[in-house]
């Protein structure tokens, strides 16, 4: 802390000052970089054990037809500089999502599949979701990459019955030999 003093005739005035200044240099490299951009979001899964079949982000009886219309969602990308190429991913928004009974065998096309179904319910859900190491294949590292996404909302049946709807999706990988993916429906 520094004492200043002036003195103006009969009065003296004292300042104290207690900032010092900075002398450091500034860092070698910024924070992370954010982008935000919205992009489509579409998504076809089933799961086996809950024997449903859900679609995220589209109209299935459209997009069998060939009409491209699918919902949006926001997404941040995050460039980690001080992580060696790293990219982070974050996504959420508000999509459409409908149920069929039963889930798809492999190798069969989905629109074949659900072609002569009813769904059992429709409507709007919540999504959320992360990529935590979107290059991971590109490059040497010790990383194991966590991606999915987690949506529930409230759908609804042909006759307006109100159903629960929630889905989860992750995949934990290593960028070499180890990959395990997680996938439940809950739809009540």
């Amino acid at each position: 802390m520094k004492l200043l003093t002036a003195s103006l005739g009969p009065i003296t005035t004292a300042v104290f000052s207690l900032a010092a200044p900075a002398l450091a240099d500034p860092p070698t490299q910024s924070g992370p970089i954010v982008t935000r951009i919205e992009i489509p979001f579409i998504n076809f899964m089933s799961d086996t054990k809950a024997d449903l079949t859900a679609v995220i982000g589209f109209d299935a009886d459209e997009i069998c037809a060939g009409t491209f219309d699918f919902d949006s969602v926001d997404l941040k990308v995050i460039d980690v500089p001080s992580a060696d190429e790293r990219v982070i991913e974050q996504f959420s928004g508000h999509v459409r999502a409908a149920v069929w009974p039963g889930a798809i065998p492999d190798g069969t096309d989905p629109c074949d599949f659900i072609v002569d179904l009813d769904p059992l319910a429709e409507g709007w859900v919540a999504i959320n979701g992360t990529d935590n190491d979107v290059f991971l294949d590109d490059y040497d590292n010790t990383n194991v990459n966590a991606y999915g996404y987690n949506a529930h909302g409230e759908l609804f049946g042909p006759s307006g019955q109100s159903y629960n709807f929630h889905i989860t999706w992750r995949v934990t990988y290593d960028g070499a030999d180890f990959f395990e993916e997680k996938l439940k429906i809950k739809f009540k």
